[in-house]
């Protein structure tokens, strides 16, 4: 009886009709490629959404050098240290300020400006900065704050983190002439 109980529920007509655990198969063949999915949506969204708030730090940042307010702080370490602090109470929330990075130079004209970024050999090259060159009224200002952003959910080959072990450069910037002060 109980051989005969144990044939009937083995048989392989029997386990093809089952559909009893299938809807657990299945979600183990689905979770993974859906979770990872999720995961890179957030955090490319994280990316980007990072980047904007650092670009939106080192254009306010700017405002204030282009107005003046930054130089009546004092001598260039009074400067620089009032302008990191600008651009840190802006995104301190959401980034590390001790890793934030920054180059402010006055150039003669909008053709000598230079925008590019400090990369070398596909890594973030930090020689030099962070940087804060003091400028005078009606010269032209860029400032560019840096931030590098480690990828964690760049396995579907998206090429975020296009730096050297997987990390994402999150540039901001703003260029513009001083008003006269």
């Amino acid at each position: 009886m109980l051989i005969n109980t144990l044939r009937n529920r083995l048989s392989p007509r029997r386990f093809r009709r089952d559909a009893g655990g299938a809807t657990a198969v299945e979600f183990g063949l689905v979770a993974f490629p859906f979770f990872g999915m999720l995961a890179a949506m957030v955090e490319t969204g994280l990316v980007f959404f990072s980047g904007q708030a650092l670009d939106s730090a080192a254009y306010n940042a700017g405002r204030r050098i282009m107005t003046g307010e930054v130089k009546s702080a004092g001598d260039a370490a009074a400067q620089k240290t009032k302008f990191a602090t600008l651009v840190c109470d802006e995104i301190g929330w959401l980034l590390d300020c001790n890793k934030v990075y920054y180059d402010v130079q006055s150039y003669g004209s909008f053709g000598a400006a230079n925008l590019n970024a400090p990369v070398t050999n596909g890594d973030f090259d930090t020689t030099g900065l962070p940087r804060y060159t003091a400028s005078g009224s009606g010269q032209i200002v860029v400032v560019r704050a840096y931030y590098k952003k480690a990828i964690y959910a760049d396995y579907l080959g998206g090429s975020l983190g296009y730096l050297t072990g997987g990390y994402h450069l999150l540039v901001g910037t703003s260029v513009f002439k001083n008003e006269p002060f």
